[in-house]
């Protein structure tokens, strides 16, 4: 994004065209960069284009190293997520809990999760940010918007 892109009292324009998000398969590890629709704030969130991310090999080769991991592999590696799967077996059992898992490593995760950018929307309960601010961000999942 250039000075160009911004417009000095609302921030970057929203145009209507889809924003690219960098996502991983849960089930391969395969990377892809997908255009997505341009995320809408709820009101206790502010739409953010970002403009600057961190790496971090550690995380990254991280999270890498699971999503490309075996299904053993990655329970092992997240026994939190066994116990629930357990859990849901016993209570709704081993179909629906197969159907459900199946489901799961068939998502994206999109990746990044710290940078900074300029604030686009602002959801109403927002206090102190306005469109245009300079912001800085954190969290997991985010993409060109966050």
């Amino acid at each position: 994004m250039t000075a160009a892109d911004l417009d000095r009292d609302n921030g970057p324009a929203l145009d209507g065209r889809p924003v690219r998000q960098l996502v991983q398969s849960i089930r391969t590890g395969e990377l892809d960069l997908s255009e997505i629709p341009v995320p809408v704030p709820a009101s206790t969130e502010v739409l953010v284009a970002t403009t600057r991310s961190v790496v971090s090999p550690g995380t990254e080769r991280a999270v890498n190293n699971l999503a490309r991991a075996s299904l053993l592999r990655k329970a092992r590696a997240r026994p939190d997520l066994d116990r629930q799967v357990i859990t849901k077996a016993r209570t709704e059992g081993l179909r629906r809990t197969t159907g459900a898992v199946r489901s799961r490593l068939d998502d994206i995760m999109p990746l990044g999760y710290s940078g900074a950018g300029v604030a686009v929307e602002v959801g109403e309960h927002v206090e102190g940010i306005r469109p245009g601010m300079r912001v800085a961000t954190g969290g997991a999942g985010h993409g060109d918007y966050q």
